[in-house]
């Protein structure tokens, strides 16, 4: 069952920096940022939605390799 979400933060780390004009449009923005998730280019990931209840829920992705190193 989904829930309605009012919210969503989302935090991206880069496993080699990330390239982005800042001239770039909002939407321009988060189709590159997308993309480098979507290819791999992340080492971690993490999303908090906050749901219309107000409960929230926390998501991380974070690349197998760097926590192997740790």
């Amino acid at each position: 069952m989904t829930h309605e979400i009012r919210k969503a933060k989302i935090k991206c780390e880069f496993t080699n920096g990330f390239s982005l004009s800042p001239d770039t449009s909002t939407e321009n923005a988060l189709r590159k940022i997308l993309d480098a998730v979507k290819n791999g280019k992340t080492a971690e990931v993490k999303i908090v939605a906050e749901y219309m209840d107000g409960t929230e829920a926390d998501f991380e992705f974070a690349d197998e390799e760097d926590e192997e190193e740790d």
